[in-house]
């Protein structure tokens, strides 16, 4: 029989089969519902056969899906019910209950048939022009079989209340309109697939997006992802999100008391269990068969892999912190330690003038103007070695980054004033070069004081025979330049690729940390500078560091 012509007159349809073909692809393509796609189907070949009633079975990987539909009262119904394998363990759209139907049924995946019944066997359908069924009102069936694909076996059951309606000679075409259904069938899964795999890819991309945004805190950032995971699932309206990290709790705007189903995965890092991320599933009306994808499984896998490692970064970030701050905090003592002499010398003459003007004092007792200017010079040497301790605290002390506008130029007076006494003793000449109305600079007053300090020691150590300190200052393209120069040793080209590495040192034991010039890069980096040395063997070196200028534009 040509397919562009209706199957049988009789009917009553101009409804060809080319053309149901086609309105079944099409309603593969609407992105339907599985039920509204798999109602319209049955209702269209009920019109184009003038069956009764029409049952399609979809035996999926884990489940499989029937869906019933009876002409007479346009009644339907959706189940997930269980399934029969194969010996190859493929599944088959057979029922488990032995009745007279599933028997045909069955015979069609068996090729085994009793010829004494009235069927006709086509390679993938049975056709039963007269059938008596003592429980049943139908008098004509036809099953055909459809494959989706590889593993997915599916079912075509015409039901008619007629003997005669489908007839032997119309086997070829029914069987095409299966295969078509099956077409269609594999054809709208995959549409399925691809829009559930886009929403899973959008889902796994906001987050890693988010993973890398500075501006949201810890808190914020994990109940953005409790809000993101539901729009990612088949059933949306119906599912909920719930995290729990260390104790804190996170929720997404809607959580059902009694899911039906759930998903649990682990958050670990390195190796220990943190917390938990779910997923529920309610029950909805007539929804008794939904359940969660393969592919939504597999999501969750990556969301909460994806969210232990943001946990773990983050942690590691602070531990890094943390161990920065210790850095430089021992950095600065051991240079404290390699200042004592200096710092001694430099509150030992203070010292002394108290107790002399003091004693001066004591003995002038009966001539006051003496004696009053013994007590002006032992304020001034008193205030004189008080901003000596307090430099030395406030290098020394512990504490959190603070970054405030800074005049660079004041700083380095500052801090030099506590290497002056040392560096008059070693034969250095300290030259000043600071260009006056230097822009303000961004940072923090102790870190910038640590690489003033710990470049002039390494400068100081490197001209044991005395030589030339040169400090300068200047400002260029938005930039605060600062610029150390010796006159020393100079640094071999082999190491000057590692002398920013922590602990490296070329000096004696007990002669350096090897953390000076680190915890100087690291400054540095930290404050968004740049530092780089210029150096030749017994000539001397030169660092040359550059900070940003503090403007409102850049700092806001």
């Amino acid at each position: 029989m040509r397919q562009n012509i209706a199957i049988n007159d009789k009917w009553g349809t101009m409804k060809t089969v080319s053309e149901l073909g086609r309105v079944i692809i099409q309603l593969a393509g609407q992105g339907l519902s599985r039920v509204r796609f798999l109602r319209s189907l049955c209702e269209e070949l009920s019109e184009l056969t003038g069956s009764d009633a029409v049952e399609i079975r979809i035996a999926d990987i884990r489940f499989m899906y029937r869906y019933q539909f009876k002409a007479e009262h346009r009644l339907s119904d959706f189940q997930q019910v269980k399934f029969l394998m194969d010996d190859q363990g493929t599944c088959l759209p057979l029922m488990k209950r032995k009745s007279a139907l599933e028997t045909f049924c069955a015979k069609l995946y068996e090729k085994k048939y009793q010829g004494e019944l009235k069927c006709y066997y086509q390679r993938k359908s049975l056709i039963i022009e007269e059938y008596d069924s003592k429980s049943k009102p139908w008098k004509s069936l036809a099953i055909l079989s459809f494959i989706t694909s590889e593993d997915v076996h599916g079912l075509i059951v015409l039901s008619s209340r007629q003997k005669l309606n489908f007839r032997q000679d119309e086997a070829p075409t029914l069987e095409n309109l299966a295969q078509t259904v099956g077409i269609a069938v594999a054809f709208r899964r995959s549409q399925f697939s691809l829009n559930e795999r886009v929403k899973e890819l959008t889902c796994l991309h906001e987050i890693s997006e988010l993973m890398n945004d500075h501006r949201k805190t810890e808190r914020e950032k994990f109940q953005r992802i409790v809000d993101m995971i539901p729009p990612a699932f088949q059933y949306p309206q119906l599912t909920s999100a719930h995290m729990d990290i260390d104790g804190m709790k996170y929720n997404s705007h809607k959580m059902d008391k009694h899911p039906r189903h759930e998903l649990c995965n682990a958050l670990t890092v390195d190796g220990i269990t943190i917390g938990e991320i779910k997923v529920f599933l309610k029950k909805g009306t007539g929804n008794d068969f939904i359940d969660f994808l393969p592919e939504e499984v597999k999501l969750m896998q990556s969301i909460s892999r994806a969210v232990s490692s943001m946990i773990s970064q983050t942690r590691y970030n602070q531990d890094r912190k943390a161990l920065e701050e210790q850095l430089h905090h021992a950095d600065r003592l051991a240079t404290i330690g390699q200042l004592a002499a200096g710092v001694a010398h430099e509150l030992n003459e203070p010292l002394s003038n108290i107790l002399g003007f003091a004693q001066l004092a004591e003995k002038s007792v009966g001539d006051p103007e003496t004696v009053r200017g013994d007590i002006q010079k032992i304020v001034k040497a008193s205030l004189h070695s008080r901003e000596i301790v307090r430099k030395l605290l406030l290098f020394s002390r512990q504490m959190p980054a603070q970054k405030q506008e800074l005049e660079l130029n004041d700083l380095i007076r500052e801090n030099l004033m506590l290497l002056d006494n040392r560096m008059r003793n070693s034969g250095i000449d300290i030259v000043m070069k600071l260009e006056d109305h230097l822009p303000r600079i961004k940072a923090d007053r102790a870190q910038i004081s640590q690489i003033i300090i710990n470049l002039s020691v390494n400068a100081m150590q490197a001209m044991p025979d005395g030589g030339k300190l040169t400090i300068s200052t200047r400002s260029t393209d938005g930039k605060v330049a600062l610029w150390v120069s010796d006159t020393g040793t100079g640094i071999a080209k082999g190491i000057r690729q590692k002398i920013f590495l922590p602990f490296f040192t070329t000096k004696d034991i007990g002669e350096g940390t090897g953390l000076g010039l680190s915890v100087v890069h690291g400054i540095v980096m930290g404050h968004n500078g740049t530092i780089s040395l210029e150096s030749e063997i017994g000539r001397g070196t030169t660092f040359r560091i550059a900070f940003p200028v503090a403007t409102k534009e850049k700092d806001a």
